[in-house]
């Protein structure tokens, strides 16, 4: 729709109310002869009307009133048609989103619902948000390639010229392809390979054993915790297992079973040095050797250089 108004001077007075903000736009001045300018209001097309304002007396309060009142009629009759094409097109994105969440759940052991469905008419974009169910699913290219085409087939001719993104857990759903399975439509997430480190010294190194490393887990440091075992209950003044009987066993037991004797060992051999906070030695017997005091029995002695007893606070494990 356009209107057209033929007074420069009624132009002049409109365009300083609107602050050069409301879309009027002069077709120029020849001389001193003034060429009739418009208002293009282009969220109305179609509309075949042309609103001539030909202003004779200007002065007169009652026709600046008058236009004042078109104008207004005119910015509300655009803003409710804007609002009502909106309404539908968001009633029919959530229509199509409900359908393509039931679409995607066929043959599948979980049942997918959308959470919103957002229409942005001016940038001309759908962004389909779908709950955190639907994220569990093992996207490919070809999955995800095939839920577009199913949500665009569902919205439907009037959302053509948009663009659509499917997202789930925060994630556009193409981002949820692990790198494996990424081929040349989808590209490879850098962020997620692993980063060259640089070479550690070991802790430990065990000089006299003959072998060094240099594959595998040489010199990467492990530390490695199976359960908890013996631990004092003051309550009950004594030494008791931390978790619970199950099945004719214990955990602070039963795990103790494998790591210590099958995993440790095999970590070691492959190069690295393992840390564990528990005793892994099974044997009964416990011998303690001190220059403060010894386990009976047993000798305490130094040679070469003694080590002196400093005067610093130290720490306690």
């Amino acid at each position: 729709m356009q209107i057209t108004i033929e007074n420069q001077h009624l132009f002049a007075q409109i365009r300083h109310h609107s602050h050069e903000k409301a879309g009027f736009v002069p077709k120029g001045t020849i001389g001193s002869y003034f060429i009739p300018f418009s208002i293009n209001i282009s969220s109305l097309t179609g509309w075949a009307e042309i609103f001539v304002i030909k202003g004779q007396n200007i002065n007169s309060p009652v026709q600046v009133m008058k236009i004042g009142l078109i104008c207004l009629f005119i910015f509300f009759t655009i803003t409710s048609a804007n609002a009502d094409n909106l309404k539908r097109l968001q009633k029919k994105a959530n229509k199509a989103s409900t359908e393509f969440a039931q679409k995607a759940s066929e043959g599948s052991v979980y049942k997918f619902r959308f959470d919103t469905a957002l229409v942005d008419q001016q940038a001309k974009k759908v962004n389909l948000k779908m709950k955190e169910g639907f994220s569990y699913f093992p996207f490919r290219p070809e999955n995800t390639t095939e839920y577009y085409n199913w949500y665009k087939e569902l919205l439907g001719r009037k959302f053509r010229s948009y663009s659509i993104s499917i997202e789930s857990m925060g994630k556009e759903i193409s981002e949820l392809i692990p790198n494996y399975y990424r081929d040349q439509t989808v590209a490879v997430d850098a962020s997620r390979l692993s980063q060259p480190t640089k070479p550690k010294l070991p802790i430990v190194r065990n000089i006299s054993g003959g072998t060094n490393f240099t594959e595998g887990l040489s010199n990467r440091n492990i530390a490695l915790w199976h359960s908890h075992g013996w631990y004092y209950e003051n309550t009950l003044d004594r030494w008791e297992w931390q978790r619970a009987r199950v099945f004719l066993t214990v955990e602070d037991i039963w795990t103790m079973d494998f790591v210590v004797p099958y995993i440790t060992p095999m970590l070691e051999n492959a190069g690295a040095n393992v840390f564990i906070p528990r005793e892994r030695d099974t044997q009964k017997h416990e011998l303690i050797i001190d220059s403060d005091g010894s386990t009976k029995g047993c000798v305490y002695q130094e040679t070469g250089e003694p080590i002196q007893t400093g005067k610093e606070n130290g720490f306690g494990l």
